[in-house]
């Protein structure tokens, strides 16, 4: 399977598991993708710099769709409609 699950934490706090993008799934072709998505809904400018970046930009999406916040999660990469 695609996917590995991974121990997150939320603004709470509070631990939960979700399943996450597997590594070797998460290359720069991923990153630019989400990057992309990311730009057309407003949450990130210019063009994709590093990882870290575009995290924190994730992150932001996230919290604004209250979804699990910290990773590329199968949930968030459903509701930005980027396929892995």
């Amino acid at each position: 399977m695609l996917l590995v699950v991974e121990n997150l934490f939320g603004e709470s706090q509070k631990t939960d598991w979700r399943e996450t993008v597997c590594d070797s799934k998460m290359n720069s072709a991923f990153f630019q993708r989400v990057h992309r998505v990311l730009q057309q809904k407003g949450f990130v400018q210019g063009e994709y710099s590093n990882q870290k970046a575009l995290l924190q930009n994730l992150v932001n999406f996230q919290k604004f769709h209250n979804l699990a916040v910290g990773n590329f999660t199968v949930e968030t990469m459903q509701q930005l409609g980027v396929i892995f």
